[in-house]
């Protein structure tokens, strides 16, 4: 199965079943199943996924940009502009400024939420 080899969190929960004794087969069926109750999570709740890492999505947007084709893009958006309003809109990562893109790095612009603090001073205020 192509996640348990490519993601770090699926790959995790394979080897924490191996590792408890579970047959080769009946872990790709276990995390199959944990992978499409993720998957439903994220579809009826319309929020990120919480396994992924937010590099990783916000390359695969860009990707998806230049796929599409930038001048395709609403609103005159750059590539870049487009990632950001993406990953904004999913809640990923506000502070993510760069993301790979070949040898490159391609800067982001600022994130358009306002900042979540952090959960020290939430406490604190109780």
């Amino acid at each position: 199965m192509h996640a348990v080899r490519s993601d770090p969190h699926w790959q995790r929960v394979y080897q924490s079943m191996l590792k408890r004794g579970k047959n080769e087969h009946v872990a790709r069926v276990a995390v199959a199943r944990k992978m499409l109750v993720n998957i439903w999570y994220i579809l009826t709740e319309s929020k990120a996924d919480p396994f992924a890492e937010p590099g990783r999505v916000a390359a695969s947007l860009h990707s998806l940009a230049y796929k599409v084709g930038v001048k395709n893009l609403p609103k005159d958006q750059s590539a870049a502009a487009y990632v950001r309003y993406h990953l904004d809109q999913m809640g990923i990562d506000q502070e993510l400024t760069h993301i790979p893109w070949g040898s490159k790095k391609v800067k982001l612009p600022p994130s358009e939420l306002e900042k979540i603090p952090p959960e020290k001073d939430v406490l604190e205020n109780l």
